[in-house]
């Protein structure tokens, strides 16, 4: 401290001056008479209780020293969040369109979400995995209302560098965008509008989160009910569906294992196409009711199908236009051929809804297949 103001360090050092020379003085004035002094600690000495009594009363305090408050307070911010959000839910402040971060166990990282549906108990979210295209990799997930999985938006958190969606009054459309930065809750978006040129200047703009011109890429899609979602209302537990794997493009089989129609939300146990359902644990997927990827055998709408003649390897030219179904979309899209190799071939293509700048997707599909035509 005495470096903070030089006066005090002056008056310290004043002080310390007038008080040396005086303590000089009795200690030559006590070396006359040290031994009467020394008389009263002799019988301490000789008795020792009192240095056994003094060696555990140092040992004592080296107990209550251990790591223990440390560890209690290194646990104590998981709840302290979970409580605001809690606290946060009875006030009223936080409800369905609030944004709030999720915890992925697959991913090992926190993720953008948006709550769907919130009760006293537990809250239903969509949110956004990593990964490309953004609006494919939509999941949901319902954990309790107080879960460690929860946590506010922080400034450097999820939310910064999330794929999102602006809504343009002028020229009513969604525009696909970028969060750049998050200032207490304002966000900063750069984004496109439609139809523009690869080479065009993006547009900034500032928006709260839970903003209504703002939300996360795809997200849309996760809770709306399209003909995929026929027949969901029939289902119960051990219910047979089919879960679209967007992955692989095939509709894989499975069953109902969990049904919670309060929240809206179903937990499918289902076999990729390369699991052995007699040796393997089937994969699991927890789905709003209505999702698109969810359907029910014999419920399902008409797939759309190539009505000409089937794609043959000898149609399949490096670098050759394809066009392809995309069962996510439900349109036709013209894709460029990569690769054919196994009876397989794998395509890329550029989604209606991406830049024209973004990187290409790709895809890999049987040679044939009725979401593979020609053309026209």
């Amino acid at each position: 401290m005495g470096g903070v103001c030089p006066c005090l360090a002056g008056v310290e050092k004043s002080a310390a001056g007038t008080a040396a020379k005086p303590e000089k003085q009795p200690l030559k004035e006590a070396t006359a008479a040290p031994e009467p002094k020394k008389e009263a600690p002799k019988p301490v000495a000789a008795a020792q209780p009192a240095k056994e009594a003094r060696e555990p009363a140092i040992v004592a305090p080296a107990a209550p020293a251990a790591p223990t408050p440390p560890a209690k307070v290194e646990v104590t911010p998981e709840p302290a969040v979970a409580q605001s959000i809690v606290a946060l839910a009875e006030a009223g402040e936080v409800g369905i369109g609030s944004c709030l971060e999720v915890y992925s166990n697959s991913y090992k990282a926190w993720c953008p979400g948006v709550i769907y549906g919130i009760d006293s108990s537990s809250i239903l979210l969509a949110y956004q995995v990593p990964g490309e295209p953004a609006d494919a990799n939509i999941s949901t997930k319902t954990l309790p209302i107080d879960s460690a999985e929860l946590q506010l938006p922080t400034e450097d958190g999820a939310w910064l560098t999330a794929s999102v969606e602006v809504y343009s009054h002028s020229n009513k459309a969604w525009c696909l965008g970028k969060v750049t930065e998050n200032t207490a809750g304002t966000l900063s978006v750069v984004f496109f509008y439609p139809n523009e040129p690869p080479d065009a200047v993006p547009v900034m703009k500032k928006l709260q989160l839970g903003d209504k011109d703002l939300r996360l890429r795809g997200i849309d899609a996760a809770f709306q009910v399209p003909g995929a979602g026929l027949g969901h209302e029939t289902l119960q537990v051990n219910s047979a569906v089919e879960v679209y794997s967007n992955s692989l493009g095939v509709w894989c089989p499975g069953i109902v294992q969990e049904l919670h129609e309060a929240e809206g939300v179903v937990i499918v146990a289902f076999f990729y196409p390369d699991m052995d359902p007699s040796s393997e644990q089937p994969a699991i997927k927890e789905m709003p009711l209505g999702h698109q990827d969810l359907r029910v055998p014999g419920y399902a709408a008409e797939e759309p199908r190539n009505l000409g003649p089937p794609v043959t390897e000898a149609d399949l030219a490096l670098g050759g236009k394809i066009e392809v179904y995309s069962q996510s979309r439900q349109v036709w899209i013209t894709a460029v051929v990569k690769e054919v190799q196994d009876a397989m071939v794998t395509i890329q293509l550029r989604y209606p809804d991406m830049p024209e700048d973004s990187e290409l997707y790709e895809k890999v599909l049987p040679v044939g297949h009725q979401d593979m035509r020609l053309p026209a």
